[in-house]
């Protein structure tokens, strides 16, 4: 029988295991999980399976209905437009308080973001720009960084609880933009409005990092939003 510390153990690899799983589409909005399967799957006890999917519901990624089980969040179109005014007042706050607080390592890490996902369109390597979470950049060395823009924005902030804050927001509505799809049209378009945030940053403007993020994201949940209600004829 495991010891408490390796049912915390599994449950902390399920927890990560689980989130990409349904992050990455791999669980769509609305399935059921099921323990035993996943147990089977993961080659894990269910107990831990069990903690694992009470650590999601806690993140908003997982939500359990009596009698029946887990199954993954579905959101609405309400709750898009909702969680995109919260990423609006953290993530523009964090942009606002990075313009002044970035320093030149943060400066030159959020430009090579840029520069690498600008060489990814190009090629066509990346078919949304509007999540990096799954995309890793390498700039010399053995230094792996994901190429996760507003992450790096916001660990500039100097913010911790701006950071989790923002992060439990982001994780939610990458769940929750699932459901449009992946569209390379908007890729562009991202690392347009991407690029201003920087030239803001590196210019030390507050005021514009601050309305160039809200924009940035204000654009980002219309066009989820606008291809939800595309696809499903609303």
């Amino acid at each position: 029988m495991p010891s408490a510390f390796e049912t915390r153990s599994f449950a902390q690899t399920a927890v990560g295991l689980l989130r990409e799983m349904i992050l990455s589409g791999g669980y769509g909005p609305g399935e059921r999980l099921n323990e035993l399967a996943i147990s089977e799957q993961l080659q894990i006890s269910r107990s831990p399976i069990r903690e694992a999917l009470q650590t999601l519901a806690g993140q908003g990624l997982v939500h359990f209905i009596p009698g029946r089980g887990a199954f993954v969040t579905d959101f609405d179109i309400d709750s898009i437009r909702e969680l995109g005014e919260l990423r609006i007042a953290l993530e523009s706050r964090a942009a606002r308080l990075a313009a002044s607080r970035a320093t030149s390592a943060q400066l030159n890490e959020i430009r090579l973001i840029l520069t690498h996902s600008e060489k990814a369109i190009r090629s066509g390597e990346i078919d949304d720009l509007l999540d990096y979470s799954d995309r890793t950049i390498q700039s010399g060395g053995d230094y792996p960084q994901k190429l996760d823009f507003h992450q790096a924005v916001l660990n500039a902030s100097h913010n911790q609880r701006l950071v989790d804050a923002a992060d439990t927001a982001a994780t939610q509505f990458r769940l929750a933009r699932a459901r449009t799809g992946r569209e390379a049209a908007w890729a562009a378009e991202a690392h347009e409005e991407h690029r201003v945030i920087v030239e803001a940053l590196e210019r030390h403007d507050p005021e514009t990092a601050d309305v160039a993020m809200e924009e940035h994201l204000a654009n980002s949940v219309s066009r989820s939003i606008a291809h939800i209600e595309a696809t499903s004829g609303t």
